[in-house]
């Protein structure tokens, strides 16, 4: 459906009117979501999430090229997305522009502040901190060595408590 760039030149190189129907597309694609900034502004819930709709797929992208390669297992680009939407959905009244060019500065900032709020959550706090994280699969294979319950493996300096629970055992 979608054509890349690329292919947008060659087809107007090969068919020179082929580049006066995609202006007229673009237009009147500004055009209809204009109508929808227009009438969402006047309150319609309809308008406002089918305007939404349309660039959630435009902020996935973003969103992917921007997170980390080793956040990429804890953070989702479509969760990313969800909460720019929910938050674009819930302020739109403090969105001042009137054009779709606008609309787009205004979501890209929203979803910015989401990606730094992700990465806060998931990066910097120790508690949830990525760099120490251990998979499940090492996990599994040291649990025969370990030499204790497997509850007692995820404590730091756990060791064999002669079957007493290491959770409840009074230091």
């Amino acid at each position: 459906m979608t054509t890349s760039v690329a292919e947008q030149m060659t087809m107007s190189v090969s068919n020179p009117g082929q580049k006066r129907a995609d202006k007229s597309s673009a237009a009147s694609h500004r055009s209809h979501a204009n109508l929808l900034i227009c009438r969402a502004r006047r309150g319609s819930k309809s308008s406002l999430g089918s305007l939404l709709e349309q660039y959630r797929n435009y902020l996935v992208v973003l969103a992917a090229t921007q997170i980390e390669k080793r956040l990429q297992p804890r953070v989702s680009p479509s969760d990313v997305v969800q909460e720019t939407m929910l938050r674009a959905h819930k302020n739109f009244g403090q969105f001042r522009g009137t054009t779709e060019q606008e609309l787009l500065a205004w979501l890209r900032q929203i979803l910015v502040n989401n990606l730094a709020r992700f990465v806060e959550q998931h990066m910097l706090a120790a508690r949830r901190d990525v760099r120490r994280e251990v998979s499940i699969e090492r996990l599994g294979v040291a649990f025969p060595r370990c030499g204790v319950s497997a509850r007692g493996c995820f404590l730091p300096g756990a060791r064999d408590l002669g079957g007493a629970d290491p959770l409840r055992a009074e230091g």
